[in-house]
C-alpha cells in the first residue's frame, strides 16, 4: 500500500553467543533503543537504516507495525 505509515521500535542488545541444543540461552545486555516512522513507497515498500553503535557488537531486535494488524519482527546481528 503506498502512503502507509510505518513504526519501527528497535532494541539494541549486547551481542552474545547463538543458543546452543541444550541448556538456557543467554540474553545480552540492552545497551539501547529507538522508534523510527517511515511512509511507504509508491510499490509498498518502506526502507529504515537499522539503529547501530558503532564499534560494537551487538543483536538488534525489531518489530515493525503498521495499521491494526500489520506487524513485522527483524533480528539483525551486528559486528564491527
Amino acid at each position: 500500500m503506498a502512503g502507509g505509515a510505518v513504526s519501527l521500535y528497535e532494541a539494541i542488545y549486547a551481542w552474545t553467543q547463538p543458543c546452543g541444543l541444550h541448556g538456557p540461552c543467554e540474553q545480552g545486555v540492552l545497551l539501547a533503543t529507538q522508534i523510527a516512522t517511515g511512509i511507504s513507497a509508491l510499490d509498498g515498500t518502506v526502507s529504515f537504516t537499522p539503529a547501530s553503535l558503532p564499534g560494537v557488537a551487538t543483536d538488534l531486535l525489531g518489530l515493525a507495525v503498521t495499521g491494526n494488524n500489520g506487524s513485522l519482527n527483524l533480528a539483525i546481528e551486528q559486528h564491527p
